[in-house]
């Protein structure tokens, strides 16, 4: 008699080989993307390809969601848009301009009614 093997795409052995009973969809899917992929790829590690590969993979998903949470953070604590600013200040300063100012190289003064002259340095 031959044995009916499940199709490979319902039931691959490195998905279900690790621990009796649990397949790794079973536990992936109450996790985010990110999250999701790091125990796929720790869960399989070695069972199917390269296991520094997938190790590999688990690192840049693991990069991946802390990316995220740092984003996370800093929106809620309001800490991105001072980070953004000063960012940009350091971008700005590395070219040699300036940020909500004239650029170094011009000089600008009010004169009599508010009118502004420019002149090159």
């Amino acid at each position: 008699m031959t044995e009916i093997k499940p199709p490979i795409v319902d039931k691959p052995n490195h998905y279900t080989d690790q621990v009796p009973g649990i397949e790794c969809i079973q536990v992936v899917q109450h996790f985010n993307f990110n999250r999701g992929n790091i125990i796929k790829y720790a869960w399989r590690c070695g069972d199917k390809g390269d296991p520094i590969e997938d190790l590999q993979k688990v690192m840049k998903y693991a990069e991946f969601e802390i990316a995220r949470i740092r984003r996370i953070h800093l929106k809620a604590t309001g800490e991105a848009r001072y980070k953004a600013q000063e960012e940009t200040a350091t971008r700005a300063r590395a070219r040699g301009g300036c940020i909500g100012g004239t650029p170094p190289f011009v000089k600008g003064t009010v004169k009599g009614e508010g009118k502004i002259t420019v002149e090159q340095l």
